[in-house]
């Protein structure tokens, strides 16, 4: 899962004009959770990827405007 996170926050990492930081959420156990991108408006985008190939994500804005993206 790892290498996924890691691929993942590379690609964000290419559009510096809009993401501020990323960083790779961990549990615990060291295990990753899942990558938060945050964005310079004052949002964030976690992305969340399944062992099996299934994602998600959330785009929140609640601190810009309130809302939220699934």
């Amino acid at each position: 899962m790892l290498e996924t996170y890691l691929f993942l926050e590379s690609v964000a990492k290419q559009f510096n004009e809009v993401v501020l930081e990323t960083k790779i959420i961990k549990l615990p156990s060291g295990e990753p959770a899942k990558l938060r991108i945050e964005l310079i408006d004052g949002s964030f985008a976690d992305v969340w990827v399944s062992i099996s190939g299934k994602y998600s994500y959330q785009w929140d804005r609640l601190e810009t405007d309130g809302t939220i993206y699934r």
